[in-house]
């Protein structure tokens, strides 16, 4: 079985999980890079930097982001200047919760195309056996086991497409919701280092 013959034999269904593929894939690259600009190895730099400062004051808050280009330390830069203040403190925090959601935007997307694929596909497939046994009850006695056959396998592929559309695409969702967990816990824990200084503690 070629994939001309699954995208003939599929029908419409079939088309339709194609688009849910194009969309998912989509999605996927440009989270790809976007998770790209959040380094681990960047985030753990910087927790130890901030870590291991007996006393931080604006210029040593400072110097400390210069060195480095994970997303909190841009927030922290721009903060510096008057850290222990609450409304500085307040807008890092915000300005955190937003940078993980410009982060974590269109991921439901991809939860819900791996959630409706299969289901999907085993729609194309309860269509195409009800057809199948349509065309039994027409053929009486006369009935060919070859078509019926036929029939039954052609309605089985929607639902082969649909799972091997939704699996990659659940298994991306899944790393990407993971990644987005753990910066989230590097994000909160730069600004709580940052702006709660150990004295304050």
């Amino acid at each position: 079985m070629t994939l001309q013959d699954m995208l003939i034999n599929g029908g419409i269904i079939v088309w339709i999980l194609i688009g849910f593929s194009v969309i998912a894939s989509t999605i996927i690259l440009v989270k790809l890079w976007a998770f790209s600009k959040f380094s681990h190895k960047q985030a753990v730099s910087l927790s130890s930097d901030l870590e291991h400062q007996n006393q931080l004051n604006s210029q040593i808050l400072s110097d400390i982001a210069s060195q480095h280009s994970y997303p909190s330390s841009q927030i922290i830069a721009e903060w510096a200047h008057n850290f222990t203040e609450q409304h500085a403190k307040q807008n890092a925090f915000r300005q955190g919760q937003g940078k993980l959601f410009e982060l974590g935007k269109h991921l439901k997307v991809l939860e819900v195309l791996a959630m409706i694929a299969p289901l999907l596909g085993l729609l194309g497939t309860v269509i195409g056996m009800i057809a199948a046994f349509q065309a039994m009850e027409q053929a009486g006695s006369q009935i060919d086991p070859s078509v019926l056959s036929g029939g039954i396998w052609q309605a089985l592929l929607t639902t082969a497409a649909g799972l091997i559309v939704a699996i990659p695409i659940a298994m991306a969702h899944q790393y990407f919701e993971r990644q987005l967990e753990a910066h989230a816990h590097h994000i909160n824990n730069h600004l709580q280092l940052a702006f709660h200084p150990k004295s304050d503690q």
